[in-house]
């Protein structure tokens, strides 16, 4: 087991940038899901809704597809603020969204940061 996953789950993790191929694509996803679920959010938030050059991405891969990730940026001296969480919706339902987020926390721990921020919408 990791993270509770089996390992014949055929599940890895890779951390990565922001310039990873399969992380801007599931970004673009995010986006896509978010602005439908909240089109009266788009004139607010699309101009801030900018990709930013972050050294600090986990992607999940099932089946050696990406099915999920997530970021973080330092906030604060001992903080990090959890970014960019998702997973695609035929993936959903299988605790890939803990499993990102357990990941992102270790690393920060691993950075020397004691808390983690995680901010929705509503």
């Amino acid at each position: 087991m990791f993270n509770g996953l089996k390992m014949d789950d055929n599940i890895r993790f890779s951390k990565t940038t922001s310039k990873n191929e399969d992380f801007i694509t599931l970004v673009a996803a995010l986006d896509q899901s978010l602005w439908e679920s909240y089109p009266e959010l788009k004139s607010d938030y699309w101009g801030n809704n900018i990709l930013e050059i972050n050294p600090n991405v986990v992607v999940m891969y099932r089946d050696n597809k990406a099915v999920a990730c997530g970021c973080f940026k330092k906030k604060g001296k001992d903080a990090i603020e959890i970014k960019r969480m998702f997973v695609l919706p035929e993936a959903r339902g299988n605790g890939f969204a803990q499993n990102i987020l357990q990941e992102l926390e270790q690393w920060g721990v691993e950075l020397g940061f004691s808390f983690s921020v995680l901010e929705t919408l509503y």
